[in-house]
C-alpha cells in the first residue's frame, strides 16, 4: 500500500471511529445528559428556549432580501472575507513549500508548518478576545489584515535570511486566519 493511501487511513479511522461514538454518546437534548447537574440542566435549557421565543412569527419574505442586497455592508464583508480566504487558501496548500525552499527535508517541512498554525491559534483567541471586549471588529481587522500583508512583504523581499522568512511564514497564517474569524465576527 502506498504511504499516501496509509496516511488517509491512519488520520482517517480516528475520525470515523468518533463520528459513529457520537451517535449514542453525545445526548439530543439537556434533559438526557448523565454530566450536567440540575442547575447546569435548567440553564442549558433556557438558553435553549431563548433562542426560540426571539424567533416565533419571523418569517423571511421578498422585502427582507431586497434589503439585504441594498445593504451596502454585505458588499464590503464580502470583499474582505474573499481577499482573506484568497490569502488563506495559498498559506494553506503552500506552507510546506515555502518552508522546503528554506533547504529543510519534505518531512521536517512539515512538522515546521506546526508552531505557525499553533501561534495563529493563540492570537486568533487573543484578537477574538480583545475585538469583543473592545466592540470594534474594524481595528482588528485592519490590525490582522496588516500583519498578514506584513508577512507576505518580508516573504517576497528577504531572500537570503531563512529565520526572517520563517518568521514571515507566521505573521501570514496569523494575519490571515485572524481576518477570516474577525469578519465572520463583524457579520454576525
Amino acid at each position: 500500500m502506498s504511504n499516501w493511501r496509509l496516511l488517509f487511513i491512519v488520520e482517517g479511522i480516528p475520525t470515523v471511529i468518533l463520528g459513529v461514538l457520537t451517535l449514542w454518546l453525545l445526548p439530543d437534548r439537556p434533559e438526557e445528559t448523565a454530566f450536567l447537574n440540575d442547575q447546569e440542566r435548567k440553564l442549558q435549557i433556557e438558553r435553549m428556549n431563548r433562542g426560540l421565543k426571539a424567533d416565533v412569527g419571523r418569517t423571511v419574505n421578498k422585502k427582507h432580501i431586497t434589503a439585504a442586497f441594498k445593504d451596502w455592508r454585505l458588499y464590503g464583508a464580502g470583499v474582505l472575507y474573499f481577499g482573506a480566504n484568497c490569502a488563506l487558501a495559498s498559506i494553506s496548500a503552500f506552507l510546506p513549500t515555502i518552508i522546503k525552499t528554506f533547504g529543510f527535508t519534505n518531512a521536517r517541512a512539515q512538522l515546521l508548518t506546526v508552531p505557525p498554525y499553533a501561534v495563529c491559534a493563540v492570537v486568533l483567541c487573543l484578537t477574538s478576545y480583545c475585538s469583543d471586549r473592545l466592540q470594534s471588529r474594524g481595528v482588528c481587522v485592519a490590525l490582522s489584515a496588516a500583519l498578514g500583508g506584513l508577512g507576505y512583504l518580508l516573504l517576497l523581499t528577504v531572500h537570503d535570511n531563512n529565520h526572517v522568512r520563517y518568521f514571515a511564514t507566521f505573521c501570514i497564517t496569523s494575519g490571515t486566519y485572524t481576518v477570516i474569524g474577525v469578519v465572520i465576527a463583524w457579520c454576525e
